[in-house]
């Protein structure tokens, strides 16, 4: 009697299981169960502030154009083709610029938002949103905003105090370890853990007396940084993952949009042919997960969950094809 050989391809009923493993995985980082799939926007081209360690070409954001009017009816046009997303708004400042911000109050109506922040804007911005429930802020502390200013962590947990009681959710309090900062970031950790906000620390990336980060931390910098992530593999971890090549969902089950509305698979793939405009139609969404095409590593801990495996690969392969059958 023949035996089934063990390398048979999957069935299309296996295959559609595995892909219903992969999505519950990637909506599993999403913060309401109604968002079907992620996106970063890069709407912020403005800030408040201008922090010793920020990488942003502000002169050729300044040039970049901003049609939010289309920008609304693309965010408007998604929903009504597929439902609610989740939107991570960030770029430089989201919250900087009143135009801005009614904009995010309309998309509110449709979408869940999670607004990359600083704080530092009026508490009245706030009233901007009909749906508090729907709308998240990933705060950033910054303990020195411009040369020689401080800002105290006393501060820092006014603003977020203010957020919450409008009813909104946030998500935690991060810092950018760099150099300069980093023998401060014990007491830092501790008086934000100490009021039992979640506090995590994002290593430090571009570049600081001739030396290249993260690859470049001393040994001592390195040290206090295992310390303050909790242990050696916490450090290592936090480093950008080796993807080059493996099959990876984004340009299928995510995108970033540039202020402009071009629409890229992830940050790490601009420089590869974009997949359209999301303000003038949908972008090319692919049905397979493709080969990552970013050879210095994937530094996103949130696109994480969007590495594939080469089952889901086959799996989204026979899907594909039994569909076009």
């Amino acid at each position: 009697m023949n035996e089934a050989t063990t390398d048979a391809p999957p069935t299309t009923a296996s295959a559609e299981a595995i892909l219903a493993q992969a999505e519950a995985r990637m909506r599993a980082g999403l913060y309401r169960p109604e968002a079907t799939m992620l996106f970063t926007w890069y709407v912020g081209r403005h800030c408040n502030f201008r922090c010793p360690y920020c990488t942003l070409d502000w002169e050729a954001l300044a040039r970049t154009p901003l049609p939010l009017g289309r920008a609304l009816l693309a965010w408007r046009r998604w929903h009504e083709s597929h439902g609610i997303v989740q939107i991570c708004c960030t770029g430089a400042e989201p919250m900087c610029r009143p135009e801005v911000v009614r904009t995010l109050g309309e998309i509110s109506r449709w979408h869940v938002l999670d607004i990359t922040t600083n704080l530092r804007f009026p508490a009245s911005a706030l009233d901007v949103f009909p749906t508090p429930e729907r709308v998240f802020f990933t705060t950033s502390y910054h303990p020195s905003p411009r040369p020689g200013v401080r800002q105290s962590v006393a501060e820092f947990r006014r603003r977020l105090a203010t957020v919450r009681e409008q009813g909104f959710r946030v998500t935690g309090v991060s810092v950018v370890a760099y150099p300069p900062l980093i023998p401060q970031l014990a007491a830092v950790k501790a008086e934000f853990e100490g009021a039992g906000e979640h506090f995590s620390v994002h290593l430090f990336r571009g570049e600081f007396e001739g030396r290249q980060f993260p690859d470049e931390y001393r040994p001592d910098e390195s040290e206090a940084l295992a310390l303050l992530l909790g242990g050696r593999d916490q450090l290592d971890g936090a480093r950008p993952k080796a993807t080059f090549g493996s099959p990876c969902w984004t340009g299928s089950r995510y995108f970033l949009i540039t202020a402009e509305g071009v629409a890229y698979r992830c940050w790490g793939a601009v420089a590869e042919p974009a997949l359209g405009s999301f303000y003038r139609g949908e972008p090319h969404r692919a049905e397979v997960p493709h080969p990552c095409p970013v050879a210095a590593g994937c530094p996103c801990p949130e696109l994480w969950p969007y590495h594939a495996t080469e089952a889901e690969a086959a799996a989204a392969r026979q899907v594909a094809a039994a569909q076009g059958a």
